[in-house]
């Protein structure tokens, strides 16, 4: 099973100048249980963000980068590809065995990778951002919610949240 997951706002801005527009303590938390043991896909910007923040790739995950940049050279335990032909082509094996495998972003990414996508994964926080130059892409009348779970502002977030699954229903 293809999974994307991401963070954005009710525009569906999810990112500005390489940086996530929200840091909300539950989505980061949901985020490491859904992608930890897992294949994941990023691109070359997502990939160093968060080795700016963190220092390191995401550990206990496979990642996978996808980059135009042929020079790049990530962290010893992450892997690069050039096309997504051959991240699909990668995958296809754990797809076939039923295995999660996520797309983590950023925002072309996700537009390339949507099309052969089951599951979608989205936090969509109760605001607009000012400022913002990524998002998710939108997703067509072949995606229904089958979760949500809408919860309140408080002290540790700002803003009233939801976390949504959506499914793909050509693929069910």
């Amino acid at each position: 099973m293809l999974s994307l997951i991401g963070c954005c706002d009710k525009s569906l801005a999810i990112g500005y100048q390489n940086k996530l527009l929200y840091h909300i303590p539950d989505d980061m938390k949901r985020f490491k249980e859904l992608t930890t043991g897992k294949l994941c896909i990023q691109g070359r910007l997502t990939y160093e963000s968060i080795v700016n923040i963190t220092g390191k790739p995401l550990q206990n995950r496979r990642n996978i980068i996808l980059t135009k940049n042929r020079a790049f050279k990530p962290d010893h335990s992450s892997f690069v590809y050039h096309s997504i032909e051959d991240v699909l082509k990668l995958i296809r094996g754990q797809l076939d065995t039923n295995e999660e495998v996520m797309v983590i972003g950023g925002g072309a990414i996700y537009e390339a990778f949507l099309p052969h996508a089951d599951k979608v994964y989205l936090t969509i926080v109760d605001s607009v951002a000012e400022k913002a130059d990524s998002y998710f892409p939108r997703l067509s009348d072949d995606w229904r919610v089958v979760e949500k779970d809408h919860r309140e502002a408080d002290t540790t977030n700002g803003r009233d949240y939801s976390f949504i699954i959506y499914e793909n229903i050509k693929n069910i």
